[in-house]
Order: structure tokens, then C-alpha cells, then sequence
């Protein structure tokens, strides 16, 4: 599998930052022929991305002390600190917080779910309903989690459509938060019958979850500028792995405790980030930021898929607003 990233080419973003011009030009030129489109000139071309480079230099702030102090610790003091950007730069602090937590939880709420089938047949058989209930046997629990992991992302692509990003995943949250509270509610009752409603609001809440696992991935890329976008994925995913991994230790220890424990954490932990979602900004119809000015120019698709080889001249202004973001975009 790792011997294909050979054939997937450089972001050309990624080397316009980097000052690599020749090498973005040549990138994008052979994704203009693919999709029989015709680039401006050369030269035209490069000046745009000189611009672009210049606007996303980011100042050191530890230039004057990295000379007191030597190159050693300058270094050590700059990969500190560019490890921390996200949170030192005013205008990304509180998204970055939101956007940490939103995955976190999603991890947390989808490995919690679909690790839940031993801990539903184990109080089952102890507190709930009947012992060796067929609807919580753990293969099948499974494998209808599996199996309903297709529609989360067939459903998510009309959503983001129709709803946009930030509508969607608070609508996600909550639907999963309800779906959660429900099961705990259904555990405290403990209604005759009720394993079967037990395992379809569980999975109800695993699609959900499914859905705006994905979707805040997507959102996380489109609210960051080209320049940190590699470091909000990475930094969002190591949070995201370890709600991960403290999903089965809800499961496992609290279960243990209160029975209805899991239940209420990850409903609870679902309806924060839902509320958390309405802090960051909509990223539909938006111009994908090359600075840390977030863009907030609407397009529409015909305006995106015009053909840059209609454009003379190269303006600062032209080049720096932002690129047009063609994914999931249809009509209001």
C-alpha cells in the first residue's frame, strides 16, 4: 500500500510556500492537462506564486533572542514554537481549541459505540431485559455496525450539499447526543423487550457519529490556511486517537461502575461539541485561505470553475483572496 504514495504528486501548494516554484509550476501544469484546461504564462504563473509566497512568510518571534543565544537553542525555540502556532496565533487559538475537542469526541463517541457490543451483553444478561438476547450478540452487533457505516457517508454528501459543514455537524452532534441519551434512558427503565431498542438507538447513534467523523476532517482542512493546514490535520488526528483509545477503558471501567455510565459520557461529550460547532466559522461556498486572513468570499460554482486563462495580469489582490473551494459545492 505505501509504495503507491510514490505515484501521488506534491501539493503545489505546499511548494509555493516552500519557495519551490518550478517544481509547483510543473505540478500544475500537468493537472491542467488532465483536466484540459489551459494555464496563463509561465511567467505569470510564477509572479502569482512569488506574491502568494511572500504573504505567508510567517516573522519568527524568537529571531532577536535565537542570536543571544545561539543557533541551538533559536532552533530548538522555533520548532517549539511552530509546534505550538496554532495556539500561539490569535485569529486560529479558540477554532483550534473547538476543532481538537470536535475530533476528539467524534473519536471518542464512534470507538465508544462500536466497541460497546460486550458491554451491552454483559448488562443484559445482569441488570437489563433477557440473558443471551440475540440482538446483543457481539457479532452481530459488529457487523450491523459495519454495514451501517455506508450510509453515514452516502447521507453526509447531500448534507454538505444542501446544509453546509458547520449546520451539518451540530445537527450530527445533537442527533447522536439524543440517540446516546436514549439508550441510557432505555437502560434506567429497563422496559420489558427493550434490548432490541437498546441495539437500534446504539447503532442510530454509531451512523450519526460515523457521518461527523468524516465531516470534521473536511471542515478541519478548510479552516486553516495552506500554510498550517498539514499541521491542524496532524495535530487534530494525534487528539483523535487518544479518545480513541480511552473509548474502551469508558466502556470496560465505567460500565463496571454505573451501567448506564458510557452511555451518559458519551451522550454529554456529543452534545458539548455540537455546542462547541457553533463557535467556528462556515467554510461552504468560501474561498479556501492561502494567509491567516480567513477568506470570507462567497463563490459561487460557475464563478469556481471559470478558466484562469482568461486572466491578463497578475494582482496582489487577485493572487493572495484565497482559492476557490470546489468540494461538495452546489446550488443555494
Amino acid at each position: 500500500m505505501h509504495g503507491h504514495v510514490w505515484w501521488l504528486p506534491e501539493s503545489p501548494r505546499w511548494l509555493i510556500v516552500k519557495g519551490r516554484h518550478q517544481e509547483a509550476l510543473k505540478v500544475m501544469t500537468q493537472v491542467a492537462k488532465v483536466n484540459g484546461k489551459t494555464l496563463p504564462p509561465d511567467h505569470q504563473v510564477l509572479a502569482a506564486m512569488k506574491v502568494i509566497g511572500q504573504k505567508t512568510v510567517l516573522q519568527p518571534v524568537v529571531e532577536e533572542e535565537g542570536k543571544r543565544t545561539g543557533r541551538v537553542l533559536s532552533r530548538a525555540v522555533q520548532a517549539i514554537e511552530r509546534f505550538f502556532i496554532l495556539f500561539i496565533l490569535p485569529e486560529f487559538r479558540v477554532r483550534t481549541l473547538v476543532v481538537i475537542y470536535c475530533c476528539c469526541s467524534a473519536s471518542l463517541v464512534y470507538y465508544g459505540l462500536a466497541l460497546n457490543s460486550n458491554n451491552i451483553n454483559a448488562v443484559s444478561s445482569q441488570y437489563l431485559f433477557c440473558p443471551n438476547s440475540p440482538s446483543t450478540d457481539p457479532y452481530m452487533y459488529v457487523f450491523l455496525g459495519g454495514l451501517l457505516e455506508v450510509p453515514s457517508y452516502v447521507l453526509l454528501w447531500p448534507a454538505l450539499i444542501y446544509i453546509g459543514r458547520k449546520k451539518s455537524l451540530v445537527a450530527l452532534y445533537f442527533l447522536c447526543g439524543i440517540f446516546i441519551f436514549l439508550v441510557m434512558t432505555l437502560i434506567l427503565l429497563e422496559p420489558a423487550g427493550g434490548d432490541w431498542a437498546v441495539v437500534i438507538f446504539s447503532q442510530s447513534g454509531k451512523v450519526v457519529i460515523t457521518a461527523a467523523y468524516q465531516l470534521v476532517a473536511i471542515y478541519t482542512a478548510e479552516l486553516y490556511p495552506t500554510k498550517y493546514r498539514s499541521l491542524a490535520m496532524g495535530m487534530t488526528g494525534a487528539f483523535a486517537m487518544g479518545g480513541g483509545m480511552a473509548s474502551p477503558y469508558i466502556n470496560d471501567i465505567l460500565g463496571m461502575k454505573q451501567v448506564w455510565g458510557p452511555s451518559a459520557l458519551f451522550g454529554s461529550v456529543s452534545f458539548m461539541a455540537g455546542a462547541l460547532t457553533l463557535l467556528l466559522p462556515e467554510t461552504r461556498h468560501l474561498d479556501l485561505s492561502e494567509t491567516t486572513n480567513f477568506s470570507t468570499t462567497k463563490v459561487t460554482e460557475e464563478e469556481g470553475k471559470k478558466n484562469v486563462s482568461t486572466n491578463n495580469n497578475v494582482s496582489t489582490k487577485e493572487t493572495t483572496k484565497g482559492v476557490t473551494n470546489l468540494s461538495y459545492v452546489g446550488e443555494d
